[in-house]
C-alpha cells in the first residue's frame, strides 16, 4: 500500500528478513522442533537400512532363482517327487523299484540279509489280524502269578 506524503516523498509498507532475538519461550519451541526433526531423520535412515536389506535380500533370491532355473535350461531336467512301486520278491531274492509315471525300473538289486527275512505276522483264517492281551488280563491267572 502507498500513500503520498508530500510531492516527492511516498511512503509504502514492505516485508524484510532481519535479525530477531528470541525470549527463552521462543528458543525452546525451536528447540523442541529441532529434536523432532533429528529423531525423524534417525527413523529415515534405519527405515532406509531395512528397505536395503530387504532390496539386497530379494536380489538374492532372485539370483539363487536365476542360477537354478539356469541349471534346468542347460541340463534339460529336474528332480521331483515321484511316486514309485517298491516290489520286494522273496523267491528270487530280489528287490525292484518302479516308477508309476512312466513304469520304468529305477532299480533292481539283490535283497540284503536283512530285507530276506521276512515279517511273522499272525492272523485269523478269516484273515483279521489277532489280537493279543497282556499276561496279566487273562482270567484265571491270578493264582499262577501268586494272587490271592
Amino acid at each position: 500500500m502507498r500513500h503520498v506524503i508530500g510531492k516527492f516523498v511516498v511512503e509504502k509498507m514492505e516485508t524484510q528478513n532481519l535479525r530477531c532475538q528470541l525470549d527463552r519461550d521462543q528458543l525452546l519451541g525451536v528447540a523442541g522442533e529441532l529434536a523432532d526433526s533429528q529423531k525423524e531423520q534417525q527413523e529415515l535412515e534405519i527405515e532406509a537400512k531395512d528397505v536395503a536389506a530387504r532390496m539386497k535380500s530379494r536380489k538374492e533370491e532372485l539370483a539363487a532363482r536365476q542360477q537354478r532355473l539356469g541349471e534346468i535350461v542347460r541340463t534339460g531336467y529336474e528332480y521331483r517327487k515321484v511316486d514309485c512301486r517298491k516290489v520286494e520278491d522273496y523267491e528270487l531274492g530280489r528287490v525292484m523299484v518302479t516308477r508309476t509315471d512312466t513304469e520304468t525300473v529305477i532299480e533292481s538289486r539283490p535283497m540284503n540279509a536283512e530285507a530276506s527275512q521276512r515279517k511273522l505276522l499272525l492272523f485269523h483264517e478269516d484273515g483279521e489280524e489277532k489280537k493279543y492281551r497282556p499276561v496279566d488280563e487273562i482270567p484265571g491267572d491270578d493264582e499262577k502269578a501268586g494272587g490271592e
